[in-house]
């Protein structure tokens, strides 16, 4: 037997339907696949739009609970201090630390840049700041959020 008869003998006769059938499969795959993928990837894109809103959201709600909060604090700061309850201003920043765990902790510095209360390092207390962008921000009068990093972390 030789080689044209062997392989006569066991090809494939494709008719035209399976051929068509093949080539609507290979279609239909590919499209099924294409589609899919931007399917996925416009998700992504949307999910990832959302993501950023809501990180701005839930930032500008934190930064305005931490503002309304520091506000009634300082009112009693302003109290204890013009009554010249100094100790009392000291549990007032301290416990308003123990309260909200949002807070890391808590400071009092003068207009000098003199620190009177410090919750996480109180080995600074009666030091003065001479750190150029700390003085900067107690020459404001109003409250004032900063980003910044510490100790590898974002804090507002």
């Amino acid at each position: 037997m030789t080689a044209v008869k062997f392989f006569r003998l066991f090809s494939i006769r494709w008719s035209i339907k399976w051929k068509l059938m093949l080539v609507m499969t290979f279609i239909v795959v590919s499209l099924v696949l294409s589609l899919t993928y931007l399917q996925i990837s416009s998700q992504k894109a949307m999910m990832e739009t959302e993501l950023a809103k809501r990180t701005l959201l839930m930032k500008e709600n934190m930064i305005e609970r931490g503002q309304g909060y520091i506000v009634n604090v300082a009112m009693q700061l302003e109290k204890d201090i013009a009554s010249f309850n100094f100790s009392s201003a000291v549990e007032t920043i301290q416990n308003a630390v123990v309260q909200n765990n949002s807070l890391n902790y808590g400071v009092v510095i003068s207009a000098d840049g003199v620190v009177y209360a410090h919750t996480l390092m109180p080995n600074l207390v009666r030091t003065t700041i001479t750190d150029m962008s700390k003085l900067n921000v107690l020459k404001s009068q109003e409250i004032t959020v900063l980003d910044y990093r510490e100790h590898g972390e974002s804090v507002s």
